[in-house]
């Protein structure tokens, strides 16, 4: 599924199944699935998930972007003010956090690692510096508990 919806719609599609709670590919903003076991019912219910998902994916997506252009620009001047923005954009509220509704208990790392480094990528921060940057403010782990 996730292979056809990303040939209809691009490689943003790919996240659809990042789900809130245990599903397959927990610590995402997607409640319309869970993973195949719990989401996969009749063919037209599932089309209607899966469409629900893709939804709820696109509009997270839509909502980080919006966050990011809502940010001065990232400056790369030295690596304490670099540091320094990412964990003023890390502390938005929970703004970028995907796991940030009041339903669920997952640590959001993993997602605001992914998230870090998508707005970095629209820098020119080389990527070597962007990895030591996104340990010195999220860690090692993924999903390390802090």
């Amino acid at each position: 599924m996730s292979d056809a919806l990303v040939a209809a719609y691009g490689p943003w599609a790919r996240g659809w199944r990042f789900s809130v709670d245990d599903g397959e590919f927990s610590t995402g903003p997607v409640t319309s699935w869970c993973c195949t076991y719990h989401s996969i019912a009749s063919p037209e219910v599932t089309l209607v998930r899966v469409s629900l998902a893709l939804v709820e994916w696109r509009s997270w997506l839509e909502h980080i972007r919006r966050t990011f252009d809502a940010r001065p620009p990232f400056s790369i001047r030295d690596s304490e003010t670099a540091r320094f923005q990412l964990w003023q954009l890390m502390t938005l509220g929970r703004r970028i956090d995907p796991a940030g509704r009041p339903d669920n208990d997952r640590p959001w790392c993993g997602r605001a690692r992914d998230v870090l480094r998508w707005f970095m990528s629209g820098t020119d921060v080389p990527a070597e510096v962007q990895e030591d940057l996104l340990y010195d403010v999220v860690g090692d782990e993924p999903d390390e508990d802090w």
